[in-house]
């Protein structure tokens, strides 16, 4: 046997199993001619797109599979005749109809005695560009819908602010008037018409009254700390906590205290609501240790891993069961008897919405009878520093 034949036979088994693995193969592989008709298609094609070998060669494939280009196909070819690849996603439509997407593979091939070749190898993307759409629809479902929620959540609390400034203002006129008869009659007719029985009525309804006129006051609070502009900005914090304690003093001199202010603690926030926050936490210290001989408030700050800076003011009053902590910061609720310690149960909500709108949290230690920590955070902006 000469040695060209031996030379032929294997280069013809070499093409035999090169066709007969290409053949094999998964996805689908097509080969055409740059002027259009199809010369090879595998049987991973005929599978997928369902038309058999014979139906596809000779036919355009373009045509055949009814092709969607993301760019004109002309300057697809333009690219491919000048890179010798191109690679892009493809539509077609299979021969029952289906819209199948594609990631398509070009690559030219120069074929000895014949015209260049165009080999091009397909991956079905359709279920990714289907999971990516249904995502899509989902993603832009739910923002409408939390845009939808949102704006309802924001008419609710405009509508519920304006009705508590409503109320409380249009509350306040009666109110002035029954205090001010309730005074006239205690201050005009003591001794005269009114017994003992009568006298200690009048007085408990000018008690009622006036408690009622400071409910109106702190929901008035607690209504305006959600309109207020917030104007951050660095504050001697040391400072105002020295000036409130000074102002409880005065109003109560007789009472002995022991207090202890951290120096130089600086805090980012707005002044005035600030200012809220602290007047309520050191009038509550004030207020539950009051029954206590050797009152103790403390203010100060420090930094906790995972919350940065935090301010806290800490008493060692009367204190509350921690089971009831939840309760703390809802408005009308009190852990404590009004009989026993005076107040409307709405200061601490109004510190808490302070501090939510300064993006901060507050939370509470305690135990009964010995005495409460009340800590705070300010944001990520809001550090402690020296003056």
């Amino acid at each position: 046997m000469r040695v060209d034949s031996i030379d032929d036979q294997r280069a013809g088994e070499m093409l035999l199993l090169q066709a007969q693995l290409v053949d094999s193969t998964y996805e689908p592989i097509i080969a055409w001619e740059l002027s259009g008709p199809i010369v090879y298609w595998n049987r991973a094609a005929e599978e997928l797109y369902g038309y058999s070998s014979e139906q596809a060669v000779g036919s355009v494939v373009h045509q055949l599979l009814r092709t969607v280009h993301p760019i004109p196909l002309d300057d697809i070819l333009r690219q491919l005749g000048s890179m010798k690849l191109w690679s892009g996603e493809l539509e077609y439509t299979t021969s029952d109809g289906n819209k199948l997407i594609m990631e398509s593979h070009f690559k030219l091939v120069d074929v000895p005695n014949r015209e260049t070749l165009v080999l091009q190898s397909d991956r079905d993307i359709s279920i990714y560009r289907q999971a990516e759409a249904a995502m899509r629809q989902v993603y832009g479902e739910l923002e409408q819908c939390v845009e939808e929620r949102t704006c309802q959540l924001e008419a609710a609390n405009k509508e519920l602010e304006s009705f508590s400034y409503s109320v409380s203002h249009d509350l306040r006129a009666p109110l002035r008037s029954l205090q001010g008869f309730t005074r006239i009659l205690l201050m005009d007719y003591a001794g005269k018409v009114l017994d003992d029985t009568a006298l200690d009525l009048m007085q408990r309804m000018a008690a009622s009254v006036t408690r009622m006129g400071q409910l109106i006051e702190d929901l008035l609070k607690l209504s305006q700390v959600s309109r207020t502009a917030i104007h951050p900005a660095p504050l001697d914090m040391t400072a105002m906590a020295k000036s409130i304690l000074d102002d409880l003093r005065v109003r109560d001199p007789q009472r002995k205290v022991s207090v202890h202010v951290q120096p130089d603690v600086i805090a980012v926030a707005d002044r005035g609501l600030l200012h809220l926050v602290m007047e309520n936490l050191l009038g509550n210290a004030w207020k539950f240790t009051g029954k206590v001989e050797a009152a103790q408030i403390i203010v100060g700050s420090m930094i906790v891993p995972r919350h940065g800076a935090v301010y806290f003011v800490e008493d060692n009053g009367a204190g509350f069961d921690m089971e009831f902590a939840s309760q703390l910061f809802a408005p009308f609720q009190r852990l404590h008897d009004s009989s026993e310690f005076e107040g409307t149960g709405v200061g601490l909500a109004t510190v808490q919405r302070v501090i939510h709108r300064h993006a901060g949290r507050i939370w509470a230690q305690s135990s009964p009878g010995k005495g409460a920590r009340f800590c705070f955070t300010l944001g990520a902006a809001a550090a402690p520093g020296k003056k």
